[in-house]
């Protein structure tokens, strides 16, 4: 018996869930750092070992898929045929249902919440009629109306519904080295053995000067034990700008939006004024210590030399990247007029940390660097701004969805493809950074620090670290211009 499954993506979305995803198709949707397609396709061929998969874009292709089944006509081949805006949630209760189609000796449906998820069939011969109906311009729900027996099917989800979409792309919350995340319908539970990590999150928002609180998502209900601190804070059913961004569904005009509310946000923090030598010792702590500092782990690291050695076959070397930059923000430092003053700062408020609702045009904060006394929340004022460019700028977003290539090209040298062109968001960014008062370049040189400092906190995965590097590289190049 041979198994066809047929993907449609050929699914119509309502404005809310075009607003999070913009053009993408429901196939393309990015959930837990994979396709939806990636996921669901690949849990299904791990159900039916061999199978044959065909993608349906539009309803054109049917003529096309008809053709190519016709053959099968009179054979043991059975038809799976499911609709794109299904995600799998719970892979052993959805993986029963698909089974069922090795014994069915007629057409189902398969259905969850009285909604189509799709069909099955136990040969050719009784899907085609489906194929004629969808052809001649008939919707999917009555192409299969001749189809009377179905089947209620558990552990998926219809991304089609806004609420869905968004507790699935808001639940596969990506909790990295020692913290847990768990969820329930109305609070979020973040746990790690790092307590006094914990604890500084936690303490961080009760330490903030009132007119900054609103900003942040509120922390409650903190707890130690032997081994572990948490805390809760309230679950809001907002996606972060990280998901927006990376699914291209900010228009120029909501993105300029979105930076004047960042922008207010820079303008509101606390500041101090500070002698020369304290500016000048908490920023050398931020852009010239830890760049060392973890340049060093990063070396250190067991799997670095084998990395290293990609990377020189590249014509890359992680030495002649750090002195260019050290060589670049000298040359910045030069030309820089900045108040010696202090902030008190997010300390990462890029956009995974950023949940936005465009409606309400509403920006909450999460996840901040912490501190334990009102000393530890002042900061250098470019750092918050240097950690949105990296995100704008830098792309750093799409490193961490996967969504980026690297290739060997034509002289040998490895190339980066993130399939995203910035340019018109990033000449935005410029503008609204100079019109604040706010020194370009300068935001441009620390935004390539931050990668720096990034690359030994991700060597669990060598080949991001590698488009890192080559992103350092491309970075460098492109600020050179302005110095």
């Amino acid at each position: 018996m041979r198994i066809i499954i047929c993907y449609d993506n050929d699914i119509v979305k309502n404005e809310m869930v075009q607003d999070i995803i913009g053009t993408k198709t429901f196939a393309e949707v990015v959930i837990g750092r994979r396709r939806v397609e990636e996921t669901v396709l690949g849990l299904l061929q791990t159900c039916f070992p061999g199978a044959i998969i065909k993608r349906i874009d539009a309803a054109t292709q049917y003529e096309t898929v008809e053709e190519q089944l016709k053959p099968f006509v009179g054979e043991d081949v059975r038809v799976l045929h499911l609709f794109s805006n299904w995600f799998i949630t719970d892979e052993k209760k959805a993986l029963l249902s698909f089974q069922k189609l090795n014994y069915i000796d007629s057409p189902w449906k398969m259905c969850a919440d009285k909604q189509l998820v799709g069909m099955m069939f136990p040969d050719v011969k009784t899907y085609l009629p489906f194929c004629k109906n969808r052809l001649a311009g008939v919707t999917s729900s009555d192409a299969v109306n001749y189809i009377n027996q179905e089947f209620p099917i558990e552990g998926v989800s219809n991304l089609a519904q806004v609420s869905r979409l968004v507790a699935c792309l808001t639940g596969n919350f990506e909790a990295r080295y020692f913290n847990t995340l768990t969820e329930t319908k109305y609070t979020l539970t973040k746990s790690s053995t790092d307590k006094d990590k914990l604890k500084k999150e936690y303490t961080f928002y009760h330490l903030l000067p009132d007119e900054m609180k609103p900003w942040f998502v509120l922390p409650y209900n903190y707890r130690e034990d032997k081994d572990t601190a948490s805390y809760t804070m309230e679950r809001l059913y907002m996606t972060d700008l990280a998901i927006k961004w990376v699914h291209g569904s900010i228009e120029p005009e909501e993105f300029e939006t979105i930076l004047d509310m960042y922008f207010h946000f820079f303008s509101v923090r606390s500041r101090r004024m500070c002698s020369a030598q304290v500016y000048q010792k908490t920023a050398d702590a931020l852009y010239v210590d830890k760049v060392k500092e973890r340049t060093i782990q990063l070396q250190a690291h067991p799997a670095y030399t084998k990395l290293s050695q990609f990377l020189e076959a590249g014509h890359v070397r992680l030495d002649e990247l750090v002195d260019a930059y050290f060589d670049l923000k000298k040359q910045m430092e030069k030309n820089l007029r900045a108040p010696n003053c202090q902030v008190i700062g997010h300390g990462d408020p890029g956009f995974a940390n950023a949940l936005y609702h465009k409606s309400t045009r509403t920006l909450k904060f999460i996840d901040p660097k912490g501190a334990l006394t009102e000393e530890e929340m002042w900061t250098n004022p470019y750092y918050d701004l240097a950690k949105l460019s990296h995100c704008i700028c830098g792309r750093y977003d799409f490193f961490n969805s996967g969504l980026f290539d690297i290739k060997l090209g034509e002289q040998l040298k490895f190339e980066l493809d993130i399939p995203f062109d910035n340019a018109p968001y990033r000449a935005l960014f410029q503008q609204k950074v100079e019109q604040n008062g706010f020194d370009y370049v300068a935001v441009r040189v620390y935004e390539i620090s931050l990668f720096l400092s990034l690359l030994p906190l991700h060597m669990d995965n060598p080949y991001k670290v590698f488009g890192f590097i080559l992103n350092i590289q491309n970075l460098l190049n492109e600020v050179k211009q302005y110095v």
